[in-house]
């Protein structure tokens, strides 16, 4: 009797230790996963770095050209056509920051973001998201008011062809129509304001919610190599 009760706990204990081996191995297996899935979102964030400084630089040069653009709707100012040229070309200028975020949406939509055990990587995550989104709100609001007020101030009164160092335009620039009319001085200070905005939350929002992400996404990986 006490040989079998003795077998018994034997064979209760070796299932109580194979389901504890069971259950490493599957932690083990997640946090591999899991160190897997953080290399593969520093990546993108690092990657998402480079390209949303190159649409900062763009977003900037522009608002820089409409900044100047106002000056001409000073009377005591005058701008030359050389610099005009520059300006309408700079105004055009723009690139919309476009992140890739394969990983990020495959990890969110799998759920697998889950298998990462800090929340405050998950969290920083989330939150880039929503600074995305906000983003794309700003960006659609700038570039519809340029297409419905800037576009056609500039296509009724200055040469696109002037632009294409391939051909001359026949047509000189309409400055006096463009610049002597406060429709369009309103237009800019408009257009200033939508771009300066959308400058703004692209530097002060976007990228500082995308390198916050990728530090806590480094000291993760630092902490579970050090494990």
């Amino acid at each position: 009797m006490l040989y079998a009760i003795g077998e018994i706990i034997l064979v209760v204990i070796g299932i109580l230790i194979a389901l504890q081996i069971n259950n490493w191995n599957e932690e083990s297996k997640n946090q591999k996963e899991a160190h897997k899935i953080l290399l593969q979102l520093k990546h993108e964030f690092e990657t998402n770095n480079e390209l949303v400084d190159g649409s900062i630089a763009f977003q900037r040069r522009r608002l820089n050209a409409i900044e100047s653009f106002k000056y001409g709707f000073d009377p005591t100012k005058k701008i030359s056509a050389d610099s005009l040229k520059a300006l309408v070309s700079d105004l055009g200028s723009d690139w919309k920051y476009e992140p890739i975020k394969n990983i990020i949406e495959s990890v969110i939509s799998s759920g697998k973001i889950n298998l990462i055990q800090n929340d405050s990587v998950k969290n920083a995550i989330t939150y880039w998201g929503t600074a995305i989104n906000k983003y794309n709100d700003l960006y659609k609001s700038q570039d519809e008011l340029y297409n419905k007020n800037i576009l056609p101030i500039l296509t009724e009164n200055y040469p696109l062809f002037e632009l294409d160092p391939k051909h001359n335009s026949n047509f000189e620039a309409n400055t006096d129509a463009i610049f002597n009319n406060l429709k369009n001085e309103n237009s800019f200070v408009l257009i200033n304001n939508e771009v300066a905005l959308l400058l703004y939350w692209t530097e002060e929002s976007v990228k500082v919610v995308q390198e916050d992400a990728l530090s806590k996404i480094d000291l993760e990986l630092n902490k579970m190599d050090g494990e």
